[in-house]
């Protein structure tokens, strides 16, 4: 196993971190987490751990001076900065110290996690490599030039300020078509992405986005390039034609950028929003001109998807944020425990109640949310899982957290008017289990989508049904495969994994429990 310490002062990082996915089983073991640099030192001295997690802004120590710190040691863990869009300035100086990659906290979920915890596993047997055969192994030049293009793109637009004449040499070395006189960066976000993971599946991703690369380049004039680093975006370096006066130039960029949204969507029914920087007449600036781009790009979350935003229609958020968002989370809180029965959704939404709710960045509405959620489930006795915190990190934009809350409050205020039904309770939970027998369900899944904590259902379904939650599950399971065998001639195995059992061992066993015969055996009768 390897080795992972977290640190970050927010503890809902750290919890919504450790629990998006199993680190166990992907040979990952979190040994510890921690508030600050200072205490992770000395964890990291005792503990011993190969990477190490952590938040830039923090107190005591924070991000970017545990680094520095590692750095000095024989053999130090690998980094992954953890950062808000607010922070890339800090994740830059941060990568410039030796962590190993960055890790925004908006797009934390299981994919992203995974991806970044397959290339650090990777880097690690890299490391041991190396140690073994006793060595320093150079730099690997790999063999496609477009990704080694990708690589020395994304480090002059991460990495800070190189030289012109470095720039040059490695342009014509690696054939990179960027005009260095006025030039511009627009920054794509595909709109919708979590429901188009979805359906592509985790695999089979890279179907999806190759046609979105090749529609790219067809698009893109000469002296301009296309970088495609996940799957969720995309980066284009764009240079006007020369000789064209500013005006002219911005009226082609205009034009380009809108051809590239309405192709995107007419041939490949891809919605994006993208994000397009000022122009710039000085390469060395790249790395600045990516942050305008991306920074418009992000304003997806408070304007909406499906647009093109240029940096110079932005104002830029103030570093100091307004602390009255705390002020509404006292009075939203307060409103939520006078409430008797019913929970009145425009008395506590952040976009109804506070007028200038756009003065508050990303992460701060956020953690509004959250906060409410939070509060919402206090009040209703609901046991909170990830994936509260894991739904609202999935939202792009304010307006679909505002659409969730109201849908949440929804469920909440169905549950409390039956709170007292508790026959009812019980008949809500077999309806869900009828309708989701083939799933993968549990207590806590059952509990969750009827909006009730999982132990007091537990207890009022034996009391009025006199078994078992699990054991009902497992009977309804068994009643629908026992269907199945009888009007159908489908193996014993096929069956297993139609009505949710993934080991066909497992639901031998049960099935034999229930029935008295195993399922072969209850097959023989009907053929």
């Amino acid at each position: 196993m390897l080795k992972v310490l977290i640190v970050d002062d927010e503890p809902i990082i750290r919890i919504g971190l450790k629990s998006m996915v199993d680190w166990g089983k992907h040979g990952f073991e979190i040994i510890g987490d921690t508030s600050n640099g200072k205490l992770a030192i000395e964890l990291i001295d005792s503990l011993n751990p190969d990477i190490v997690f952590t938040d830039i802004k923090m107190p005591v120590m924070d991000g970017i001076n545990l680094i520095k710190s590692l750095s000095l040691k024989q053999s130090p863990p690998l980094t992954v900065v953890l950062s808000c869009y607010s922070e890339v300035y800090l994740v830059k100086e941060a990568l410039k110290c030796g962590a190993f990659d960055y890790f925004i906290k908006n797009e934390m979920n299981p994919s992203n996690i995974l991806d970044i915890l397959d290339n650090l596993k990777r880097e690690l047997e890299k490391r041991t490599a190396r140690s073994m055969d006793g060595k320093e192994i150079h730099d690997e030049l790999q063999n496609n030039l477009s990704v080694i293009k990708k690589d020395y793109l994304l480090k002059i637009l991460l990495g800070g300020p190189i030289s012109n004449n470095d720039m040059d040499k490695k342009f014509k070395s690696l054939n990179i078509k960027i005009n260095t006189g006025f030039y511009l960066l627009v920054y794509g976000l595909i709109d919708d992405f979590d429901k188009i993971k979805t359906k592509y599946c985790e695999k089979n991703i890279e179907s999806f986005m190759l046609p979105i690369k090749n529609l790219l380049n067809e698009l893109l004039p000469d002296d301009s390039e296309v970088i495609v680093d996940k799957a969720n975006d995309f980066i284009i370096v764009y240079s006007p034609r020369q000789h064209l006066s500013l005006q002219q130039a911005i009226d082609e960029i205009g034009e380009f950028t809108s051809n590239l949204a309405a192709s995107l969507k007419k041939y490949l029914n891809v919605s994006t929003t993208l994000g397009v920087s000022s122009l710039s007449s000085n390469i060395e600036n790249i790395g600045n001109v990516f942050n305008e781009a991306m920074y418009a790009a992000l304003q997806r979350f408070k304007l909406g998807g499906g647009r093109v935003i240029s940096f110079d229609s932005c104002k830029s958020e103030n570093s100091e944020q307004d602390d009255s968002y705390k002020d509404f989370l006292t009075y939203s809180k307060n409103m939520i425990k006078k409430a008797d029965q019913q929970i009145h959704f425009e008395q506590i939404d952040p976009l109804t109640v506070i007028k200038g709710w756009r003065s508050f960045n990303e992460e701060i509405l956020r953690k509004i949310y959250f906060n409410i959620i939070v509060a919402l489930n206090e009040k209703f006795d609901i046991a909170l899982g990830a994936y509260a915190y894991e739904d609202i990190m999935k939202k792009e934009t304010v307006f679909e957290l505002s659409s969730y809350l109201k849908e949440y409050i929804s469920k909440l205020n169905t549950g409390s008017r039956v709170a007292n039904n508790e026959y009812d309770l019980a008949g809500r939970a077999i309806k869900f289990i009828n309708e989701h027998y083939a799933d993968n369900i549990s207590l806590k899944t059952v509990a969750s989508n009827i909006c009730i904590n999982s132990s007091y259902l537990s207890r009022i379904f034996k009391e009025k049904k006199g078994e078992n939650l699990v054991d009902f599950i497992n009977s309804v399971k068994i009643e629908k495969s026992k269907d199945i065998i009888r009007n159908n001639d489908i193996k014993v195995s096929d069956v297993s994994e139609m009505v949710g059992f993934h080991n066909y061992t497992y639901f031998s066993k049960v099935f034999k429990n229930i029935t008295g015969e195993s399922p072969r055996d209850y097959k023989r009768k009907f053929r």
